[in-house]
């Protein structure tokens, strides 16, 4: 009864690019995962030293002590501002994978509908040949009562005779 698929492979190709956008979009996540945990590392280290700043500005002032200080701050803000711009590009491009996914994702919906409306379709034509096989039977079993019927009742009558 189970004829193959006649869009299997198609199939299998749509699910294969589904898998493949689906991988994209979690490393997509990934990245902008490792992204925030780098910012919050970062915003910690910046205020670690602005802390440390405002402990070594008590009692004896060394000014390039000061401006190492503020260099490395700023040094921090610009790997701070990176980040943002890389998280920005990376949500974007998720944005991005997710709409492919979503399109492959639909893709193999509609093939796995096509194999599903394939499989009704032969299950009606295997219960369509199955009813007109019950059907010759009844009607070779109807016609072989007749028969006998028939003969039977000419049986009868030459020994009536």
């Amino acid at each position: 009864m189970s004829n193959k698929f006649r869009f299997a492979s198609l199939l299998q190709w749509r699910e294969r690019q589904r898998d493949e956008a689906g991988g994209a979009v979690g490393q997509a996540v990934q990245a902008i995962n490792r992204i925030d945990e780098q910012s919050r590392e970062l915003q910690s280290q910046i205020a670690e030293a602005r802390s440390l700043s405002g402990q070594m500005r008590v009692g004896d002032v060394s000014v390039n002590r000061l401006l190492a200080d503020g260099r490395f701050a700023m040094q921090l803000e610009l790997e701070l501002r990176s980040l943002a711009e890389t998280k920005t590009k990376l949500s974007e491009a998720l944005v991005a994978r997710q709409a492919m996914l979503a399109i492959a994702e639909a893709e193999v919906k509609r093939f796995e509908k096509l194999r599903e409306i394939d499989r009704e379709r032969e299950a009606k034509e295997a219960q369509r040949r199955e009813q007109l096989s019950i059907d010759e039977a009844v009607t070779n079993r109807y016609l072989l009562n007749a028969r006998k019927q028939a003969s039977l009742a000419e049986t009868n009558e030459s020994w009536t005779k």
